[in-house]
C-alpha cells in the first residue's frame, strides 16, 4: 500500500462502469498528477469536472481530442464525448499510469453503509462470544479415557 505513495503515485477505485472494457469497474488506478497541457489523446485521467457541469465529485474518462486551449474528454462505454472542456489553466488531473482489475471490489462493497455496519455487528458478537461466552472447565481428567492427568509415581508426582 505505500509502495506507489512512495513512487509518487495517487491511488483511486474505478467506482463506474464509464471505462469498460479496457479498465473494469472495481480497478484499482494508479496516477500521477499532470498539466493539463501535457495531455494526449489516449490517456486516461482523472478529474474534477468544470463548475457547473452538474457532475459532482471525480471522473476517470479518456482524453479524446486537444485543442489549442482546452482537451475534451469522454467514456470508453460510450459514443458521446463529456459536455464539458478542460481549459489548459484547469488543476492538474490525475493520469493513470498502471491499473489493477477488480483489486478495489472489496473497497467498493464495504463503502456501502449496510455492508458496512453488518460486519460491525457481526464482529461485536463475534468478540461477545468469545469473551464472554462459556468457558470449558477444567476438571482434571483425561478427556479421552476419564483416567486423571497427573498420577502418582513412587514418591512424586509423574504428569505424561
Amino acid at each position: 500500500a505505500l509502495v506507489p505513495v512512495g513512487l509518487g503515485l495517487d491511488r483511486f477505485v474505478l467506482a463506474g462502469p464509464g471505462m469498460e472494457p479496457s479498465i473494469a469497474r472495481g480497478s484499482v488506478l494508479l496516477e500521477r498528477p499532470v498539466p493539463v497541457a501535457a495531455l494526449r489523446v489516449g490517456d486516461v485521467i482523472t478529474f474534477r469536472p468544470p463548475a457547473g457541469s452538474g457532475v459532482a465529485g471525480l471522473v476517470t474518462h479518456r482524453v479524446v481530442a486537444t485543442g489549442g486551449s482546452h482537451v475534451r474528454t469522454g467514456a470508453d462505454a460510450s459514443s458521446a464525448r463529456d459536455p464539458w472542456v478542460l481549459p489548459l489553466d484547469a488543476p492538474a488531473p490525475a493520469r493513470v499510469v498502471a491499473s489493477v482489475p477488480h483489486l478495489g471490489r472489496a473497497y467498493l462493497v464495504l463503502g456501502r453503509p449496510v455492508v458496512a455496519g453488518s460486519l460491525l455487528v457481526l464482529s461485536a458478537a463475534a468478540w461477545l462470544v468469545v469473551a464472554v461466552g462459556p468457558r470449558r472447565r477444567r476438571t482434571g481428567r483425561n478427556s479421552r479415557d476419564g483416567r486423571p492427568t497427573t498420577r502418582k509415581v513412587g514418591g512424586g508426582l509423574y504428569a505424561p
